[in-house]
C-alpha cells in the first residue's frame, strides 16, 4: 500500500515524502448518429473533420444497432 511505502521511505532516513496524485477526472462525451443518402455522407465528413481537430483522442467510430 502506498502507506507501505511511505514507511518504508521514512526508515531509509528521508523525512519527507512528496507523493502526487496519478490520476485526474477526465470528462467523457459520446456521440450516437445514423443517417442514410446524404445525410450518411454529411456524417462522413463532418466525423473526418472532429477526427482532425481531437488529435490523439479515443474515437470509436463502431456501428451502432439500428434504432
Amino acid at each position: 500500500t502506498s502507506a507501505d511505502r511511505l514507511a518504508m521511505i521514512k526508515r531509509l532516513g528521508f523525512t519527507e515524502a512528496v507523493r502526487d496524485e496519478r490520476y485526474k477526472a477526465v470528462t467523457e462525451y459520446a456521440l450516437s448518429a445514423h443517417a442514410e443518402g446524404k445525410a450518411a455522407e454529411e456524417l462522413e465528413a463532418t466525423v473526418e473533420d472532429m477526427k482532425a481537430q481531437i488529435g490523439d483522442a479515443p474515437l470509436d467510430l463502431s456501428p451502432c444497432p439500428r434504432p
